[in-house]
């Protein structure tokens, strides 16, 4: 809808508009004030990436566009910071592994990588971070390490730097086989901001076949949901896993090389100079039944499957739960295709062989209204509407992502309208260009990828390598 106010014209006057820039800001400005670790941890993953990079040149877009960057940059040495003082060695290097990944040649954050590797045990590695320090200046900006930075590694290299001494939680975590560790299971899972919506039968599923097979690959397009399954079954059968459960996110690394790294750091496993990281890993988890949950391989799967073969080679109580959107191609990995949430109506417990219940209690439909309330508290579903609610579910294919970008429009237009939209969205943008500007493209990717991949057809093709 356009209005004419004046000389101006106005879009949707009456309405609430989001901006990812404006909640972006407004998430980082919560987390600092707050200096909750969930806080950043949600401020960081709504930043929207580099503003409008195909105008990188121009005047008007450079200055925010670093601005915004460098905020980004600056809630993860505050993240990494946070974990530091707690003693949570691994997930401060985690976090500062997306900085070197992010800004190769950026000397305080490989500094601190030095610090939290030489503070978890990880000898050769901090001593590695300096060589890959020297490399990057190097080649980027053709300069050496500052005197700070190589009077450190001469430090790490003769044994002088001291570990920080961590919390008595972390401690146990970073020790070896101490009484408290034995009584208590170390369970490392994300902090899920949103409440989990339905998929009982296939998180009963999956927890059964982790219990008989040691490799699970949940296999689905962006946006069915993969991560959140997997996290609710790690979840469940946590009390199974004496050893501990470990989440490695791999969506901020590019290089392969940091696979291994990461899930080192993640495990706590120090290092030493007689075994490789992969041995230190398995030994880290040989004796005790563990599970490990690699999150997003599909842009690292080699270096995934390689290190999920060995480490279950070398680790025999170990599993594996990974999530990608292709198969590992590793030898016992079991393949569970992870499937829409539930469009179909299930059926009275009457005698009537015809009778149905309310849509109310359909997973698709529970997913979308949860996360409308969230939107807007106001909203309500009546006896009308939730039927615009389904079938508005049905043509997003039951697709989780799909169907909670729908909920977040409720509060600014009708359930009818944002079908009608939706017809519009895909007619418009479903075979569009690859090479329209990057602000269309994620709109375009949000329906082909968690719409239209999700079609019969699609999700039974053979995924690219």
């Amino acid at each position: 809808m356009v209005t004419h106010m004046g000389d101006l014209l106005a879009l949707y006057p009456n309405h609430v508009v989001w901006i990812d820039v404006a909640a972006f800001e407004a998430a980082a400005t919560a987390a600092r004030r707050s200096g909750n670790v969930e806080r950043y941890h949600l401020a960081i993953s709504s930043y929207p990436g580099d503003l409008l990079p195909e105008d990188r040149y121009e005047d008007w877009a450079a200055e925010r566009r670093q601005t915004l960057r460098a905020l980004w940059l600056t809630l993860l040495r505050e993240l990494a910071a946070l974990y530091g003082e707690q003693g949570a060695w691994g997930e401060a290097i985690v976090v500062l592994q997306q900085i070197t990944s992010a800004e190769p040649a950026d000397e305080p954050a490989h500094v601190s990588l030095m610090r939290m590797y030489a503070s978890a045990g990880q000898r050769l590695q901090a001593l590695r971070q300096y060589q890959h320090l020297r490399d990057r200046l190097q080649e980027e900006l053709d300069v050496e390490p500052d005197l700070e930075s190589t009077r450190l590694y001469e430090s790490i290299l003769a044994g002088r730097v001291p570990a920080i001494m961590p919390s008595a939680e972390s401690r146990a975590v970073n020790a070896g086989d101490t009484p408290d560790r034995r009584a208590t299971t170390r369970v490392q899972l994300p902090v899920e901001l949103t409440s989990f919506v339905g998929r009982r039968q296939e998180i009963n599923d999956v927890a059964d076949l982790l219990r008989h097979a040691r490799l699970i690959t949940l296999i689905g397009p962006g946006g069915s949901g993969k991560t959140r399954l997997a996290v609710a079954v790690a979840s469940e059968i946590a009390s199974e896993c004496a050893g501990g459960v470990w989440f490695v996110d791999l969506a901020p690394l590019a290089d392969p090389a940091l696979v291994v790294t990461a899930v080192a750091a993640a495990v706590g496993a120090g290092e030493d100079a007689g075994r490789s990281q992969i041995a230190a890993i398995a030994g880290r988890l040989h004796e005790r039944p563990s599970l490990i949950l690699l999150d997003n391989c599909e842009h690292l799967i080699e270096a995934c499957a390689v290190l999920a073969d060995a480490l279950m080679r070398d680790a025999p109580l170990l599993r594996i739960m990974a999530t990608t959107r292709e198969t590992l191609r590793v030898g016992g990995e079991v393949i569970y295709p992870v499937p829409p949430l539930r469009l179909d109506l299930p059926r009275a417990s009457t005698g009537d062989e015809d009778a149905i219940t309310d849509p109310r209690h359909v997973e698709a439909v529970q997913l979308f209204v949860e996360r409308a309330r969230l939107a807007d508290p106001r909203f309500a579903v009546t006896d009308a509407s939730v039927r615009s609610i389904l079938e508005l579910c049905r043509r997003l294919d039951g697709m989780p992502l799909a169907i909670e970008l729908a909920a977040a429009r409720a509060r600014a237009l009708p359930i009818e309208e944002l079908i009608v939209r939706l017809d519009d969205a895909l007619g418009l943008l479903g075979g569009g260009a690859r090479t329209i500007p990057t602000r269309q493209q994620s709109l375009r990717g949000a329906i082909d990828c968690s719409i239209v991949a999700t079609s019969p057809a699609r999700s039974r093709s053979t995924p690219e390598r």
